[in-house]
């Protein structure tokens, strides 16, 4: 597996009026801006064909990145009106045609990781859907999901012990079934579990959901303490 999709058309309202004018993805952090660190961490990850669903401000993302060769990668581009979103899951089936047949990794552009998912991509499963998932957070603390001991996904009519964190492995075969244009990737996600074919694992190293001010100031927060450190230790 050599490709993946970075969710990156959303309009961004949660965080104006920084994206009065700007896209969420391109908003600058630690030297460089949301969307690169994540084309920097999938090609770590051994990533090297992106697709990227365009939308609000789209024209600035596609001309900041280009066909992503200074990044070692390839970009391709799916163009959504802003005025008429697809969803996450409507996206991402508008873009099947560039993504191929194969299953892909999916990365929401408004987060920040530095784990590892490359023996996992490695290992993936036609059929199958992979989640990456982190502790409920006190913005949500309801969570969308249950991760258990064995690794299996489930959804709990009450509470939920874990909280999808906008990084997984889809199969293209999943979203050509929904017959809706707008919908979103919990409609894939659950088909998968009704199926018993959804597995979980917990993020590990530093993730943040990059999704209001509050949690911009704790990822600069977070990076800073990190230099800090790293500072402390040469000096």
């Amino acid at each position: 597996m050599t490709r993946a999709m970075l969710l990156s058309a959303g309009l961004g309202t949660r965080m104006r009026p920084l994206t009065d004018h700007l896209p969420k993805p391109l908003i600058p952090i630690a030297g460089t801006t949301l969307i690169e660190h994540n084309i920097r961490q999938l090609k770590l990850n051994g990533i090297t064909e992106i697709v990227i669903n365009l939308g609000y401000l789209g024209d600035m993302i596609k001309s900041h990145l280009g066909n992503g060769h200074r990044y070692g990668v390839t970009i391709e581009y799916s163009e959504e009106s802003a005025d008429n979103l697809l969803g996450s899951g409507g996206g991402v089936k508008q873009a099947l045609p560039l993504l191929g047949e194969a299953p892909f990794v999916l990365v929401s552009a408004d987060i920040w990781w530095t784990m590892s998912i490359q023996s996992v991509v490695k290992a993936a499963v036609y059929e199958s859907v992979s989640l990456w998932m982190i502790k409920n957070p006190e913005y949500h603390t309801q969570g969308d999901l249950t991760l258990t001991e064995n690794g299996k996904i489930q959804k709990n009519s009450g509470e939920n012990n874990a909280t999808f964190s906008g990084v997984g492995i889809f199969c293209p075969s999943y979203f050509r079934t929904i017959k809706a244009r707008v919908f979103g990737v919990g409609q894939v996600i659950q088909q998968s579990i009704e199926k018993s074919r959804c597995t979980g694992y917990w993020v590990s190293g530093l993730y943040e959901n990059v999704g209001s001010p509050k949690q911009l100031d704790n990822l600069v927060a977070q990076l800073d303490h990190r230099v800090e450190s790293i500072e402390s230790r040469v000096g």
